[in-house]
């Protein structure tokens, strides 16, 4: 006769329902970043001995703006080849910001002369009119290289990303194009335009490892989670898929560039 284990039963139906990361008790906590330095590395985990930091350099290709969909498509494939070679883990993102019309707007086509051209103001303020109807704002496309490593303190994982930092350049003046490695408030200001789209940027007023006090200013008032999206400030939607298995038939350029070339944020 079949032995029924109550407990083991349990601990397996209890072990489905546990969350694989800890859910955050706040705003604060929902970013992970535990230290951060001035010259742009961030301690990742919030514990003694060994741990993880990384490091962010925006990157593009010089030309990469002036190239076919073919050429935008292989470059960028080479870019993420030559990057496996590096002796560590690597993460690439691509992000869309929707720049501010209004300020484009007010900097480029506020008519100086409005009252000497009327014929020219009126022109320009139709097709201003036009583009804000039609919803095409200008989109800018930022591609930044996240490079991560495990290391007992600072001073190790610093000179990780010193023989990191020349790999990168090499790699980069071969394809002709540049690199550039991010300070911390270069990072947090690039977090601040992600999380809390629309609002004018802040600097911290100051960065320190011992104070996480710089969060508050980059960081959204609120974050409300639903079954399968997020909602920042009560106004900004986020939802996040992830594909972990490919048919051989899809063609991995057209992937990447049908993903990042888009219209929106």
């Amino acid at each position: 006769m079949a032995k029924l284990d109550a407990n083991s039963e349990f601990e397996k139906g209890r072990a489905l329902s546990v969350p694989v990361v800890k859910v955050p008790r706040s705003v604060k906590e929902w970013l992970c970043i535990d230290r951060a330095y001035e010259n742009g590395n961030f301690k990742i985990e919030p514990m003694t001995g060994e741990a993880m930091y990384d490091q962010s350099y925006v990157f593009e290709d010089i030309n990469y703006v002036n190239k076919d969909t073919s050429k935008k498509d292989s470059t960028l494939l080479e870019i993420m080849t030559l990057l496996k070679s590096l002796d560590g883990p690597f993460k690439i993102t691509l992000a869309n910001e929707q720049r501010d019309l209004d300020s484009f707007v007010h900097e480029i086509f506020n008519p100086i002369n409005g009252q000497e051209y009327p014929v020219i103001e009126k022109g320009i303020g139709k097709w201003i009119n036009q583009k804000i109807d039609e919803g095409t704002r200008d989109i800018r496309k930022t591609m930044i290289l996240t490079v991560t490593c495990r290391a007992h303190t600072l001073e190790e994982a610093e000179a990780y990303f010193a023989t990191i930092d020349t790999t990168l350049s090499n790699i980069f003046r071969n394809l002709r194009s540049r690199i550039y490695k991010m300070s911390a408030e270069e990072r947090m200001a690039l977090l601040s335009r992600m999380l809390r789209a629309g609002e004018e940027c802040l600097p911290p007023a100051r960065i320190s490892p011992h104070d996480s006090g710089w969060k508050n200013q980059i960081l959204p008032a609120s974050i409300q989670s639903d079954t399968d999206y997020m909602v920042i400030n009560n106004k900004q939607y986020v939802s996040v898929l992830v594909g972990t298995a490919f048919g051989q038939s899809l063609s991995e350029d057209k992937v990447i560039h049908s993903l990042s070339d888009v219209l929106f944020p």
